[in-house]
């Protein structure tokens, strides 16, 4: 699996991943505004027939896109079981301990029965043995005190955790922009 790149608008915000065809796309037609990261992946080519040699061009991990870059307003990360266990760091709210994707469920704050939404607001991680502790309850009825508080992940968050293959500059780069907790 290869790392997919960084793409950034000009002011340098983390926007989406690109996979190598589409960063080479809009280096070729001159929409590389600047790069942050030297470039470390070299793509090959066809070979030219005339000379012999194949072609190459060297591809940065993070690149910054002139123009247009996307939808204007308000983002909105899609929500998945997974993806909420990578916000809340695969910590379960009440109990504070570490667990795998699969030893951890979505638990709702405010219970469904209560008409509690499915939003990123209104879910955290819980394991196994506290989502069924805490019941059809909120954390106060259940003298079940929260870790930590449900949010919503910025961009940069959704784009660190939804992608596992990244390198260390792309790391670097999307921490800056992180929200801190």
């Amino acid at each position: 699996m290869t790392t997919p790149i960084l793409a950034l608008d000009s002011a340098g915000n983390p926007i989406r991943w690109i996979d190598y065809e589409r960063a080479a796309y809009l280096i070729a037609k001159g929409r590389l505004a600047w790069t942050p990261a030297e470039s470390n992946i070299v793509l090959h080519g066809g070979i030219n027939a005339a000379t012999d040699r194949q072609s190459t061009m060297s591809m940065p991990l993070i690149i910054a896109i002139k123009g247009k870059t996307g939808k204007p307003g308000l983002f909105k990360p899609r929500l998945t079981k997974k993806g909420l266990h990578r916000r809340d760091n695969n910590i379960c709210c009440y109990c504070g301990n570490h667990f795998k994707d699969d030893d951890l469920t979505a638990d709702h704050v405010i219970p469904i029965s209560r008409s509690g939404p499915t939003i990123w607001l209104n879910l955290v991680s819980a394991c196994f043995p506290c989502n069924n502790r805490k019941r059809d309850r909120t954390p106060e009825e259940a003298n079940m005190p929260m870790k930590y508080k449900s949010r919503i992940p910025n961009r940069a968050e959704y784009l660190y955790f939804i992608n596992l293959n990244k390198a260390q500059c792309q790391i670097d780069y999307l921490n800056n922009y992180m929200s801190k907790k």
